[in-house]
């Protein structure tokens, strides 16, 4: 019985398929809602910092999970798409230089109109940093200062690399966001940061004010001290910190824009919203431990170019998301940032 329904059921669809305006879904005859599918390539930075009083990039240490690509793996229904990251296979010298590395990071989220909320579950262990200080996290908020005056040739040194596998750090927490259109119609720039734009969109220029509110619970532990005894001087009694636990709660404003050609097949986007709250954390030391409560930065920042076709689309896109607060005498900076290719269909 089964069997003849479902045969039933194919022999359907291209007379479904006939009746179907041109871009219309077909998924829409059986189903209340669009259903999506998509993965993406990206190539990520997931980055804790600890930076010291005073500046040069002596005072600060940068700590990544040995994470060179991953792929993302998405599906959804209608306003509801869920969202897996699986880590493409360390290589041989990435193991041997860096460490290994395990994770899991994964999401939840929900978009319609002018709304749209994300939860998220991110956990890593394994982490390295180079002492010789060539990370680099431009992410970092508030960067320090460069050693050398600008018309100084830069020398860099050679990797200096400590593997701490040691360290694991999770994040979790929800984000909502709120759109009010400012220019061009209806809530198409933020539509389109926020991929609920099914159709294709209209030519033109768009800007719209976004606020959004956020919960965060931030947690990076170690085994022994974060900074290296080479290093400890130039960090004060934070050189004997060992984990971080944190609530952060508070709210953000910026702006999402997009300009989409003649063609409606391809646009630009960007997204930019600052956000500050409060933070109640707890501090481990080697002997002791604080809690504290601290004024807490969040800053995201997305932007990137897209192509859409009748039930398609592709991007390529930039994106930084960050959490920074003084913990101590040093102060602490969680960054997840990264370049992203994706594809997505809608059937």
């Amino acid at each position: 019985m089964k069997t003849l329904y479902f045969a039933a059921l194919l022999v359907s669809l291209p007379a479904f398929a006939e009746e179907a305006a041109p871009g219309e879904l077909l998924s829409r005859y059986w189903l209340d809602e669009p259903v999506t599918l998509g993965a993406t390539i990206g190539l990520p930075s997931h980055i804790f910092s600890l930076s010291g009083s005073g500046t040069g990039k002596d005072k600060n240490l940068d700590f990544s999970p040995p994470q060179a690509t991953d792929l993302t793996l998405t599906g959804g229904y209608g306003p509801f798409q869920f969202s897996y990251k699986l880590p493409v296979p360390q290589s041989a010298y990435s193991r041997s230089t860096y460490g290994r590395v395990s994770y899991t990071d994964l999401s939840f989220e929900f978009g319609r109109d002018r709304l749209a909320a994300s939860v998220y579950y991110q956990n890593f262990s394994g982490f390295y940093t180079d002492l010789s200080g060539n990370t680099g996290n431009f992410s970092r908020v508030g960067p320090a200062e460069p050693d050398t005056p600008v018309s100084t040739p830069s020398i860099t040194a050679a990797p200096d690399i400590l593997q701490r596998p040691d360290i694991h750090t999770r994040h979790y927490g929800a984000i909502a966001w709120h759109s009010i259109p400012l220019k061009g119609e209806g809530d198409q720039a933020f539509k389109i940061s926020f991929h609920t734009l099914y159709g294709k969109p209209d030519p033109g220029f768009n800007l719209d004010l976004v606020n959004s509110v956020f919960y965060d619970r931030a947690q990076a532990h170690a085994d022994f001290a974060f900074v290296p005894a080479s290093k400890a001087a130039t960090f004060g009694n934070g050189a004997s910190l060992t984990g971080v636990d944190a609530h952060s709660a508070g709210a953000g404003l910026g702006l999402a824009t997009s300009y989409v050609f003649e063609s409606s097949t391809i646009f630009l986007d960007g997204l930019f919203l600052y956000g500050g709250g409060v933070q109640r954390q707890l501090a481990d030391y080697v002997s002791d431990h604080h809690w504290r409560t601290a004024y807490v930065d969040n800053v995201n920042l997305r932007t990137g170019v897209n192509y859409r076709g009748d039930h398609s689309q592709a991007g390529f896109h930039f994106w930084v998301n960050t959490l920074s607060s003084p913990v101590g005498d040093v102060r602490f900076n969680s960054s997840n940032l990264a370049l992203e290719l994706s594809y997505q269909r809608t059937i």
